[in-house]
Formats: C-alpha cells, sequence, structure tokens
C-alpha cells in the first residue's frame, strides 16, 4: 500500500505539467473580453455587461452578455435586450446583431453576431449594447470595447 501511494505522488507533478500548460494555451488563445460594466440600479435591478470576440478559427463571433449583479437573480421577462458589434480599428461598424430580447423571466441574456466573411482583413474589436428596462421604458449602455484582434 506504501508503495502504491509513492507512485502516485512521482506522477502527480507530471501529471499537473501535463494539463495545466494545455488548459491555459486553449482558453487564451479563444477568447478577448472586456472589462465588465456595472450598470443600475434600474428599476431595483443591478447588472453587469461585458463583450467578447471569440477567435477560434473557423468559428469567430463577437458577443455580448449582461447578468444580473448578484448571481441567481431572476429578472423579469422583458427587462433585457442585447446586442453584439464587430467594429473596425478606425470606429466603421463591421457586422451587427440584431436585438435579442428576453420574453420570459431568466438569469441573464447574451447573444453573438458572427464575423464570417463580412469584414475582410484588419485590427478589429468588439463592444456590445443592454437595452435594460428602467420603470418607463429602456436604457442602452454600452460596454466596454474588447482588446483589438486582427483578422
Amino acid at each position: 500500500m506504501k508503495y502504491r501511494r509513492q507512485k502516485w505522488l512521482v506522477a502527480l507533478p507530471f501529471l499537473i505539467g501535463l494539463f495545466i500548460p494545455l488548459g491555459i494555451a486553449t482558453a487564451s488563445a479563444g477568447y478577448y473580453g472586456g472589462s465588465e460594466r456595472t450598470i443600475g440600479p434600474a428599476d431595483g435591478y443591478s447588472y453587469t455587461n461585458v463583450a467578447y470576440l471569440e477567435t477560434t478559427v473557423p468559428d469567430e463571433y463577437a458577443w455580448t452578455e449582461t447578468l444580473p449583479l448578484y448571481a441567481g437573480t431572476e429578472i423579469p421577462g422583458n427587462y433585457l435586450g442585447v446586442q453584439a458589434s464587430l467594429f473596425e480599428s478606425g470606429g466603421a461598424l463591421c457586422v451587427q446583431s440584431s436585438v435579442d430580447w428576453d420574453s420570459s423571466p431568466n438569469y441573464g441574456l447574451f447573444t453573438n453576431s458572427p464575423v464570417g466573411d463580412y469584414c475582410g482583413s484588419g485590427q478589429y474589436y468588439g463592444k456590445g449594447w443592454s437595452h435594460i428596462y428602467n420603470g418607463t421604458g429602456y436604457d442602452v449602455y454600452g460596454t466596454y470595447d474588447t482588446a483589438g484582434y486582427s483578422i
């Protein structure tokens, strides 16, 4: 029994050294995120929104996500809309999703806009918008820009 434990202790550093670099390389190569922005309260709810670029070839997407500030908070239906966009480095719009609306109670909402062949090669960044119900209508809040990415 003592010998069996020693084999695991010898193998453990090898396994950790093998899997940690693989996980880090995969995660950092595929996503570029902006900083989270805190919004609210708006009609009693507070939120965070953030934009991402997914750059895992062949799938390239601009994402926007809006979540309740406090995990587990259920947001009533028709309180949230989200939209994702991709801009050229000079500020020209390349591609944009339609606004996706929540129609039933939820715990957050996200949408994406596929980059596809719309943009050509160049330097791009992602940005999104959250449409949030304020009690009488909707206020629109932009995300912070993502880091730049070359296509």
